[in-house]
C-alpha cells in the first residue's frame, strides 16, 4: 500500500526511536483525529501501541468510547486491561456495566494459546512430521518483502508486513518472530521493536551480551529469547531473555519445539502482563474475573500439546519476574501472578515452588499467605515489616487485611457488655440487615429473607430491610428504596473498598455507614442474616451505639470454604469465616438458627443455650399452590435451584444417560445459574444431550411458577459435604408446596424433609443407578407421583408455613424488648 504521510512520519519516529516524535502520535487526541481514515495495519500498530501507553483511567475511557461503535472494538478488552478496579469507575459510569461485560466475555483479544500464535520466520523450514501447530503458521520473511531488503529494513518494509497480516485478519498481538541465522537477522530486531512482537533468535553458538541488552521491563515490553545449545549436552538450552540479561530456568530438556512451544505460551503472558498493567493502583487479588486479559482462567497461556501447563507457564514467568528490578509494571504483575498462584492447592503451585530459591520473593510470599489462612495476623504484620519485599503489592495486600482484622476483632472484643436503647426513636421499629435481596436475587437466601419479613409484617411487626453497601452491582452511588410485597428494601451507595481490595477491609468498610443508618432511623432492634460478612459489621454498629441485635444464622459459608479447600491450600478461607461467626454468634444478644445442626455448631462454639432458638426453612403456602398436572408428551425432570458444585447436578445428567440407555424418553429443564453452569452445559454437549436438556439460566421470581408447571418432577442430588450435611436448602419445600415429587439425595437435611419416603423418593448420594432407578420408578407410577405431592403439601402447610415459622422471630424480639 502507499504509505500517506502521517503514516510515514510515524514509523520513521519508530524506526529512529524518537521518543518525543513517537509520543506525539501515541496520544488519543492524534488516534481521534484519524479514527475514520480506512482502518489499516499502521492504524492497528498505533492503537496497540497507544493502550499499553495510556497513563490514567480517565484516558482509558476516552479509549474505550472512541473505539466503543468502531471496527477497532475488538480491541476494548485489551483496554479494560488497564482498568484495574473496574467497579470505582461505574461509580461514575454506570452506563458502561453492560458494555464492560460484554468485554469481559469476548474472545480472540490476546495470545492464550499456541494456536493463536502466527509467525515471521527467517526462511528455516521447520515442517516435519513432528512439528506443532505453530510451524505451518510461519510466513517467512521473504514472503513479506523483497530479499534485498531484509538487511536494509525500512518504512516501506513494516508497512508491507503490517498490511499484509492486517488483511489476513491476523492481529498485531498475535505475531511473533523467530530465527535461526545467528546473522541476516536485522529486520527481526526491527520488527521486535516496532511491533513489540516477542523474538526467539535461536543459535547452536553461545551468544555474548551486545548493546540489546540490559533494559528494564518497561511501558511497551516483550521478550526477546537468545536460545542456544549448551556444548557437549543434547537437548539442552541456554535460554537468555536479552533486554534484562536474565536467563529462564525451569525448561528442562525438552526438543526444540517443546521450547519453542513454551517460550511463546511465557511470551505472551509476560508481554500481557507487563503492557497491559494496570493504570491505577490495580488489584492484585482479583476474586472475580474482573479482567479479561490476566490470563487467570486455569487453561489460559499453557504450552498446548507439551507437559507445561497453565500453571506450569505461571510458575516460569514468576521465576523470571522475581529476579527483575521492582519496577510499578514488574512488581504489579509478580504481585499477581503470585496470588493467584497462593490461592491454589499445591497440585496447582508446585511447579511455582519448585523453582522459587530460597529466600525469593515467592517463598516470602507463600510464609505470609500461610501466617494469614491461620488467622496469625500480629505475626503477618511482624513477617512483612521484616521481608525485603514488604513494599511489594501482594505484601501490601496482607498487610492491611491483617491491620483490618486486628482492628475488628479489637473492637467486637470491646464491644459494651450492656445495651441501652432508652434514647432510641422508634423503639419497637426492627431494621433488618441483609446481604442480598429480592427482586434482584432470587436464590434461596434471598427468598428466606423475604418469606420471613412478608410474614412478620402480616403479623404485625413494624420491619424493613437495608441490603449491604452498593447492593446489587456493587456500584450503587445513591441510596434507594425497594418495595416488595410491602417489604421495603433500602439500598445503601457503595463505599470505597471492594472485595476485590480486600474482604476484611470491605467489612470494616460498612461500620460507620450501617451505624449512620442506624442513628438516622432510630431503630430499637437489629436483626442480622447471616454472612458474617455483613453481619460483624452490624453487630459493630448496633452495640456500639447501645441497640439490641438478633442474629439470623441461615448459611454457614466456613462450612462451604472448607468443602472447597485442601490440607495443602495455604490461603484459607475458612479459618477467618470461622473466626467471625463464632464472634457473632457469642456476642448478639439472641440467636435464631435453620436448623438443630446448626445449633448445635452454635452450642459448641460457646453460646448460651438460652438465647437460641430454631426456625426452619418454610415457604409461603399462599403464594405456591398445588399445580394442574403438566400436560408434557414426554416425562420432564425439573431442577431449579443454584448451579454450586456441592448441588451434584452431574448426576443428573449421568442418570438421564442410563434412562435413555434403558429405552426411556425424559426431558430436563434447568432454571438458575452459578459458577459450575458452563461446566454442567459442557457435561450436556459432551455426552451428546443437547436436545434432551434446556437451561434457561436465572428467571425473575415472578416467573419461578411458570417454570414449575413444567416440570413432573423436581431432583435435588445434592453431594455429602460438611455444607450439605448442615444447611437445609429453600428449594424443596417450594416443589412440595406446589404439590410436586421430589426426588432428594440422601443428606441429613434433605432426609428431614422427605421423612421415610413418605414426602419424596430418596436416592444415595453419587449413585447414579440408584437416582436412575428413584426417576424410573415415577415415571412408571403417576398414582405415587400424586400420592408424594399430596402428602409433601399437607407436611408443609402444617410444619414449614413462613405464617408458623416467624412466630420463633416474633417471640426473639419480644424477649428482647423485654429484658
Amino acid at each position: 500500500m502507499a504509505l500517506q504521510g502521517w503514516q510515514r512520519q510515524y514509523l520513521d519516529a519508530l524506526l529512529r526511536s524518537r521518543i518525543h516524535r513517537i509520543a506525539q502520535f501515541e496520544s488519543l487526541e492524534f488516534f481521534s483525529s484519524i479514527i475514520d481514515e480506512p482502518a489499516d495495519g499502521i492504524q492497528e500498530l498505533l492503537l496497540h501501541r497507544l493502550i499499553a501507553g495510556l497513563e490514567s483511567v480517565s484516558d482509558a475511557i476516552k479509549l474505550l468510547d472512541t473505539i466503543r461503535h468502531t471496527s477497532w472494538k475488538k480491541y476494548g478488552p485489551r483496554v479494560l486491561a488497564r482498568i484495574g478496579d473496574t467497579e470505582a469507575v461505574l461509580k461514575l459510569r454506570p452506563d458502561l456495566a453492560e458494555h464492560f461485560q460484554i468485554l469481559r466475555e469476548r474472545t480472540g483479544y490476546t495470545t492464550y494459546s499456541i494456536k493463536d500464535w502466527r509467525l515471521i520466520g527467517d526462511g528455516t523450514n521447520l515442517r516435519r512430521p513432528d512439528a506443532p501447530v505453530w510451524s505451518g503458521r510461519t510466513t517467512s520473511i521473504q514472503k513479506l518483502v523483497e530479499r534485498t531488503k531484509i538487511q536494509k529494513f525500512g518504512i516501506e518494509d513494516i508497512g508491507a508486513v503490517l498490511q499484509h497480516y492486517f488483511e489476513a485478519g491476523i492481529r498485531v498481538f498475535q505475531l511473533a518472530i523467530i530465527t535461526f541465522a545467528a546473522e541476516e537477522n536485522e529486520w527481526a530486531r526491527v520488527l521486535h521493536q516496532v511491533l513489540a512482537a516477542p523474538c526467539l533468535e535461536i543459535s547452536v553458538e553461545p551468544h555474548t551480551p551486545d548493546n540489546f541488552v540490559l533494559s528494564t521491563p518497561a511501558a511497551l515490553w516483550t521478550p526477546y529469547w537468545r536460545i542456544a545449545t549448551e556444548p557437549e549436552a543434547i537437548n539442552r538450552w541456554d535460554v537468555t531473555e536479552v533486554h534484562t540479561g536474565q536467563k529462564l530456568h525451569g525448561l528442562g530438556s525438552a526438543g526444540i519445539y517443546d521450547q519453542i512451544s513454551v517460550l511463546l505460551a511465557v511470551s505472551g503472558l509476560l508481554r500481557e502482563g507487563i503492557n497491559l498493567c494496570p493504570i491505577d493502583d490495580g488489584l492484585v487479588r482479583a476474586m472475580t474475573p474482573s479482567q479479561p486479559i490476566w490470563g487467570f482462567r486455569r487453561r489460559e497461556f499453557s504450552a498446548s500439546r507439551t507437559t507445561y501447563q497453565a500453571d506450569d507457564v505461571r510458575a516460569l514467568a514468576l521465576a523470571f519476574l522475581g529476579k527483575l528490578p521492582a519496577t510499578q509494571r514488574v512488581s504489579m504483575f509478580r504481585s499477581r501472578l503470585a496470588m493467584r498462584l497462593v490461592g491454589e492447592a499445591w497440585i496447582h503451585r508446585n511447579s511455582a515452588s519448585e523453582l522459587s530459591e530460597s529466600g525469593s520473593y515467592y517463598q516470602h510470599l507463600v510464609r505470609t499467605a500461610q501466617l494469614f489462612g491461620e488467622n496469625r495476623f500480629s505475626e503477618v504484620t511482624d513477617y512483612i515489616n521484616q521481608t525485603p519485599y514488604g513494599s511489594e503489592p501482594a505484601f501490601r495486600f496482607f498487610l492491611g487485611e491483617a491491620q483490618a482484622a486486628l482492628a475488628l476483632v479489637d473492637r467486637v472484643v470491646h464491644l459494651p457488655s450492656t445495651v441501652d436503647v432508652a434514647q432510641v426513636a422508634n423503639p419497637d421499629e426492627i431494621l433488618c440487615v441483609t446481604h442480598a435481596s429480592v427482586p434482584d436475587q432470587t436464590g434461596g437466601y434471598a427468598i428466606r429473607a423475604h418469606g420471613i419479613l412478608k410474614s412478620l409484617r402480616n403479623a404485625g411487626i413494624q420491619i424493613t430491610a437495608v441490603t449491604r453497601p452498593g447492593f446489587p452491582a456493587g456500584a450503587l452511588t445513591e441510596p434507594s428504596t425497594v418495595t416488595v410485597d410491602e417489604v421495603v428494601y433500602q439500598r445503601l451507595p457503595a463505599t470505597d473498598v471492594t472485595r476485590n481490595h480486600g474482604e476484611i477491609r470491605y467489612m470494616m468498610s460498612f461500620v460507620e455507614p450501617f451505624k449512620a443508618l442506624f442513628k438516622q432511623r432510630g431503630i430499637g432492634i437489629i436483626h442480622v442474616r447471616s454472612t458474617f460478612l455483613i453481619a460483624l459489621p452490624a453487630l459493630i454498629a448496633a452495640r456500639e451505639l447501645g441497640l439490641k441485635v438478633l442474629y439470623e444464622v441461615s448459611g454457614l459459608w466456613e462450612l462451604v470454604y472448607q468443602d472447597r479447600e485442601y490440607a495443602s491450600h495455604l490461603l484459607k478461607r475458612s479459618a477467618f469465616a470461622e473466626l467471625a461467626e463464632t464472634l457473632i454468634m457469642t456476642k448478639v444478644d439472641q440467636l435464631v438458627v435453620m436448623n438443630e445442626a446448626v445449633r448445635q455448631i452454635a452450642i459448641d462454639r460457646g453460646v448460651d443455650v438460652d438465647k437460641i432458638q430454631v426456625a426452619p426453612n418454610a415457604v409461603n403456602v399462599d403464594s405456591f399452590t398445588p399445580l394442574p398436572l403438566p400436560d408434557n408428551e414426554v416425562f420432564t425432570i425439573g431442577y431449579l435451584g443454584s448451579f454450586q458444585d456441592y448441588e451434584g447436578l452431574e448426576d443428573i445428567v449421568e442418570a438421564v444417560k442410563i434412562l435413555i440407555a434403558d429405552g426411556t424418553r425424559v426431558r430436563v429443564r434447568m432454571v438458575g445459574d452459578g459458577l459450575q453452569y458452563n461446566a454442567v452445559r459442557s457435561l450436556i454437549k459432551t455426552s451428546g444431550l443437547e436436545e434432551v436438556f434446556e437451561l434457561t439460566g436465572r428467571v425473575p421470581h415472578e416467573a419461578v411458577i411458570d417454570q414449575y408447571m413444567q416440570m413432573d418432577v423436581l431432583v435435588y442430588p445434592r453431594r455429602s459435604t460438611g455444607a450439605t450435611e448442615t444447611i437445609t436448602p429453600l428449594k424443596p419445600f417450594e416443589a412440595l408446596a406446589l404439590a410436586k415429587p421430589i426426588i432428594v439425595s440422601d443428606v441429613e437435611p434433605l432426609l428431614e424433609i422427605t421423612g421415610n419416603n413418605e414426602r419424596g423418593l430418596v436416592f444415595r448420594s453419587g449413585d447414579v443407578e440408584d437416582f436412575a432407578r428413584a426417576i424410573q420408578r415415577l415415571i412408571d407410577e403417576p398414582g405415587l407421583r400424586s400420592t408424594l405431592g399430596q402428602h409433601g403439601r399437607e407436611w408443609v402447610v402444617e410444619n414449614r408455613n413462613w405464617g408458623i415459622v416467624v412466630k420463633t422471630f416474633v417471640e426473639s424480639y419480644q424477649h428482647l424488648t423485654a429484658s
